[in-house]
């Protein structure tokens, strides 16, 4: 477990707040630095970050309000597990609040953010030719986070934003290569022509073929 602690980013400085203490491991946990299953404890955190207990104590419960982190009585906090269930359960909440977003936000995208969106589908594309893992996942979060961050609803921002980050990055990393360019491109065409319900309703189902997928990933995986 030390080890994995040495993963977590130090702060600058020793006055580090409750939400810097959380951001530092959230990536950690987030990036898959940081395995399900291992345990976390506040002395060792607060030594690494180099802040008191209290905002890691404060930290631990935020995260366990967004499902990274399990506390178990009279043992401590450990990162979570996801179940299949949980897996299916969050990609459909995403298709939900997603698809919602999306319609939202497809008024108010600018020209210079939907030829971003072009430029990541076609980038998005080359990776699904050369399967490359690495380079298509940051490209597909900004390709859904410039999109819904342009809801105009900062609680429904901060709900997917919570549910994208309860994936460790090597669970996002599945087969599924060929469909998601052409499904990026769908919906951006449907946002540039300003068809808000198309667009949603693309993004819908965008994610609802992930949720197949990873679910079929992530057996594949507890299966080996």
């Amino acid at each position: 477990m030390e080890a994995a602690i040495e993963s977590i980013d130090r702060l600058a400085g020793p006055r580090g707040t409750t939400e810097q203490v959380a951001e530092r491991i959230r990536e950690a946990i987030v990036s898959g630095r940081i395995a399900p299953g291992t345990w976390l404890r506040e002395t060792q955190l607060a030594t690494r970050l180099g802040v008191s207990r209290i905002p890691v104590r404060e930290a631990l419960a935020r995260l366990e309000a967004e499902g990274l982190v399990k506390r178990v009585p009279y043992r401590g906090t450990i990162v979570a597990r996801l179940t299949l269930d949980q897996v299916n359960e969050s990609f459909m909440l995403r298709s939900l609040l997603e698809g919602f977003a999306t319609k939202l936000a497809t008024p108010h995208l600018t020209p210079e953010e939907i030829t971003r969106l072009r430029s990541l589908a076609a980038q998005l594309k080359k990776c699904a030719r050369t399967r490359h893992h690495e380079a298509a996942d940051p490209l597909h979060r900004e390709f859904h986070a410039i999109i819904y961050n342009r809801c105009g609803s900062e609680k429904l921002i901060r709900w997917i934003n919570e549910l994208y980050n309860q994936f460790p990055k090597n669970l996002r990393r599945t087969a599924r290569f060929s469909e998601p360019p052409e499904e990026c491109r769908r919906i951006v065409e449907a946002i540039q022509n300003g068809d808000a319900e198309l667009a949603g309703k693309l993004m819908s189902q965008h994610l609802e073929n992930g949720a197949r997928a990873t679910v079929k990933h992530y057996s594949e995986r507890l299966s080996a």
